[in-house]
């Protein structure tokens, strides 16, 4: 049966339990394994390899258990209102798989019961570096994965916090995270964190649990803005644009040089055509974008007017359908 943690109450516990086929991903079942050689894992050997005390991970409603055949830990996941919303299982200290949910759960912000919403908070990778900031007092929330943040699910959580810390951990994980916040609403709140060689504030902890937060005081007041951060890359990459295409730029009719390319690409007699598509598509960075409407008849090279045009551009200047229904405009995820 599941047991509900509230913040601040005792919690009820059995020694142990067992758990068969639970799944690595929410909401599948997997079939019964027998556990690798390298799972195991109990609570006391999770606290002794975070050097925190046993007893705070328990007063969060860790508890030991059984996991197909091997010793295991289970994590609950508590709703803002203190409800057990979900159950993630850690079966290994430091295998790559080391972690299963239980079965019909989802992903979803580790720490919501204890989140201070009117704070500063800390947005983490995983249940391990809450932990350790939850034992130094410092608000934090933590993400099953970096790559697990869903906007509308998330994101009103952090609603009412003015200033939102992401650390960001120097692998892919890391990337994983500023992808995400790139396209998030949260991403003008955010500020990141990196803590040099030490790879997450789990870590940092480890390896001096007395000077703890005294490092991390400083990584905070090292922190960079999102904002700043994306506006530096910005400018860097104009740089980087100009000096590649600084000819061009300086060409007194770059229409000209334009028409020269098309053709060399087999598109011939439609040159004013064409500049007019190539204008059109330059003023999508307008307020108010050029639409057009090519006409002609059947079988006359509208399609390769087009295309040949297009090729002068990024993906990312244009969505191309080829054909679509009377509805695929009201269903479209693209902006109109």
């Amino acid at each position: 049966a599941a047991l509900g943690f509230s913040p601040g109450l005792s919690t009820p516990h059995r020694a142990t339990a067992t758990v068969q086929r639970l799944s690595k991903t929410p909401g599948k079942r997997a079939a019964p394994s027998v556990a690798p050689e390298s799972w195991g894992c109990t609570l006391a050997q999770y606290a002794e390899a975070k050097k925190l005390p046993l007893e705070f991970f328990q007063s969060l409603g860790l508890r030991d258990l059984t996991y197909d055949g091997a010793p295991a830990i289970r994590v609950p996941y508590l709703s803002p209102e203190g409800k057990l919303d979900a159950v993630r299982f850690r079966v290994a200290l430091d295998a790559k798989d080391r972690f299963r949910w239980r079965s019909g759960d989802k992903t979803r912000l580790y720490g919501l019961w204890r989140l201070d919403t009117k704070a500063a908070v800390v947005l983490v990778e995983g249940e391990s570096d809450c932990h350790t900031l939850c034992h130094h007092g410092i608000n934090a929330v933590g993400i099953p994965g970096a790559a697990n943040w869903r906007e509308d699910r998330d994101a009103p959580h952090l609603g009412d916090c003015e200033r939102i810390f992401v650390v960001i951990e120097p692998d892919q994980g890391g990337k994983a995270v500023l992808d995400w916040i790139k396209a998030s609403s949260i991403r003008d709140r955010v500020w990141l964190v990196s803590l040099g060689e030490h790879k997450d504030a789990s870590d940092l902890h480890v390896d001096d649990p007395n000077r703890f937060k005294e490092r991390w005081a400083e990584a905070l007041t090292k922190a960079e803005k999102w904002s700043d951060r994306q506006a530096a890359q910005r400018i860097l990459k104009v740089g980087e644009a100009l000096l590649r295409c600084a000819d061009l730029a300086k060409s007194p009719s770059i229409l000209d040089r334009f028409a020269v390319d098309l053709r060399s690409l087999g598109l011939i007699g439609e040159e004013s055509n064409a500049k007019l598509l190539f204008l059109a598509l330059v003023s999508r960075f307008f307020k108010n974008p050029i639409s057009v409407a090519v006409k002609g008849p059947s079988s006359g090279g509208k399609s390769f007017l087009v295309e040949t045009v297009l090729n002068f551009f990024p993906n990312s200047a244009f969505y191309a359908l080829t054909a679509m229904s009377e509805h695929a405009l009201a269903y479209s995820n693209e902006p109109l």
